[in-house]
């Protein structure tokens, strides 16, 4: 027999073994809980009949050698909740000590509140002991002094449930749809209530999903233009112009620097006056007469970072075809440039 074979042989042990251990076990617990609630109807008696009872939940532990098995029935008696609990061990040699257990209703709305629990008595000849009646009458009339006040309760919560089915929250349509689905299941009753309500929400959200994709479809649409509009004007810098630089009125400062002043025109010479007509804001708009020129230097403007901020008009110009739209923008100065947007729009759509 190989090593591998050896591996396989004792793994596959092993598995069985594991297997059968977890066969036991299940058998043991099975065991447990029909004694469970053979228990349960000792205690309750008579009143068996009258108690709702759910499936019953379990749950395991090992310790050192003994198995720990606690056992939760969920009961009900006059439409209020409560547990029957109970704990077993199970020893190595198969053997069930049963612990005491208890029928617990937790806290009621009574005045003074209380704690409606009882402990439920077993030994391992007989699991469950019965308990007196008056131990268990005074938990039921607990519970039964309690019933009216959680009925109404439950018929405020119940209003109050009802009143929120019909207010929808959020701008997913897909989850108003799920949670339509959800409360009609809840409130069939109410289901043209419940449509009719997030309908409105649906259509709300559709309004207003339209009017966002309108807004944005506008906001694309003047952006777009206005890159438009600011392409337009930078045309008008292609075709260059001729300025002057006047440079005038030099005199020395008392740390030896020499100091000029200048301005920019359209002019090689003065008026007859003795006059400029000084370039401001891109308009031959202001007169000076310098007492000393310096110098007078000719400039080519071919763009406009060539030109100086004196030779630019700042202005807005606004589009014919889409309403909002404009930009601000620098065009050279009138005499060298009339903006007309039209005959632009229709060089660039030549080109």
């Amino acid at each position: 027999m190989s090593a591998q074979d050896l591996i396989n042989q004792y793994k596959q042990a092993a598995a069985d073994e594991e297997t059968a251990k977890q066969q036991k076990q299940a058998e043991i617990i099975s065991s447990a809980q029909q004694l469970f609630i053979g228990n349960c109807r000792t205690w309750l008696g008579a009143v068996w009949e009258e108690i709702q009872v759910g499936e019953i939940e379990h749950w395991d532990h090992t310790n050192w050698d003994t198995l720990v098995i606690s056992f939760k029935l969920p009961v009900g008696f006059m439409d209020i909740r409560g547990t029957l609990e109970q704990r077993v061990e199970v020893t190595k040699d198969g053997k069930f000590r049963w612990n005491s257990a208890s029928l617990d209703f937790g806290y009621l709305d009574l005045k003074p509140k209380a704690h409606v629990w009882i402990q439920l008595e077993s030994d391992n000849k007989v699991q469950a002991i019965p308990p007196k009646p008056e131990t268990l009458g005074y938990v039921l009339s607990q519970v039964a002094e309690y019933a009216p006040i959680h009925q109404k309760m439950e018929q405020k919560n119940l209003e109050y449930r009802q009143g929120e089915a019909l207010v929808f929250y959020g701008d997913h349509i897909p989850y108003i749809q799920s949670e339509m689905k959800r409360r009609i299941a809840e409130f069939p009753d109410m289901e043209d209530q419940i449509r009719e309500a997030g309908q409105l929400v649906i259509q709300d959200i559709e309004e207003r999903e339209r009017a966002r994709e309108e807004e944005n479809r506008r906001h694309a649409e003047i952006s777009a233009e206005r890159v438009n509009l600011e392409s337009m004007a930078a045309r008008a810098w292609k075709k260059p112009f001729t300025l002057f630089r006047v440079e005038y009125g030099a005199f020395v400062d008392t740390d030896g620097d020499t100091i000029t002043r200048s301005f920019y025109t359209f002019q090689d010479a003065p008026f007859e006056d003795g006059y400029w007509a000084a370039l401001e804001g891109g308009k031959p708009s202001r007169r000076i007469r310098p007492n000393h020129i310096l110098s007078l230097e000719e400039l080519t403007i071919t763009s406009q970072g060539e030109a100086p901020y004196e030779a630019k008009r700042y202005i807005q110009i606004r589009s014919k075809h889409v309403e909002g739209a404009s930009a601000f923008v620098y065009l050279p100065p009138l005499d060298v440039f009339a903006f007309d947007i039209e005959s632009i729009a229709e060089e660039m759509a030549a080109e």
